[in-house]
């Protein structure tokens, strides 16, 4: 049973010794050996996690909106088709960019996330309540409050522009 954080130290007791005594309100499980003492609080937190466990969603629902990919640097979008060779110059751009690029990147996804936990979307059937111009638009207006995102947008060929 896997449970996280602090709480996990405090509900699970551990005892090397198969006949040491358990704690009060504490059920265990006496193998061969060592003994593992789960308390009820684990437990029940245990069935909350389990509870609170999504299903998988149908492979479109992890899409992105289709404006979002318009601000990303080309050099980023990988388009290389079996058998075709390197892009040299697109590797060499990458190379000496790459401090740009994760910068740049790091601007565009913490605009996203933004957008994401004000509107509550986490998946792509969200979007469907809202105007996605009018989403655009305040990613837009997010990412531009950035300081130099402009440049890097240029420096980076961004086909997108503020």
């Amino acid at each position: 049973m896997y449970i996280q954080g602090a709480t996990y130290s405090q509900a699970v007791t551990f005892k090397s010794n198969a006949n040491s005594s358990c704690k009060e309100n504490v059920q265990s499980t006496n193998t061969a050996g060592d003994k593992v003492s789960i308390s009820k609080e684990a437990k029940e937190m245990a069935q909350k996690m389990d509870a609170s466990k999504q299903t998988d969603l149908p492979l479109e629902e992890y899409r992105l909106p289709e404006w979002y990919a318009e601000y990303w640097p080309p050099c980023t979008k990988l388009d290389v088709k079996i058998g075709q060779k390197t892009d040299m110059e697109k590797e060499m751009f990458i190379q000496r960019h790459n401090r740009e690029i994760a910068e740049y990147s790091d601007m565009v996804q913490s605009a996203y996330r933004e957008i994401c936990d004000k509107y509550n979307i986490s998946k792509y059937s969200d979007y469907a309540q809202y105007s996605h111009t009018k989403i655009e638009n305040e990613f837009r207006q997010i990412l531009s409050q950035n300081e130099g995102v402009e440049n890097l947008m240029e420096e980076l060929n961004v086909t997108k522009k503020l």
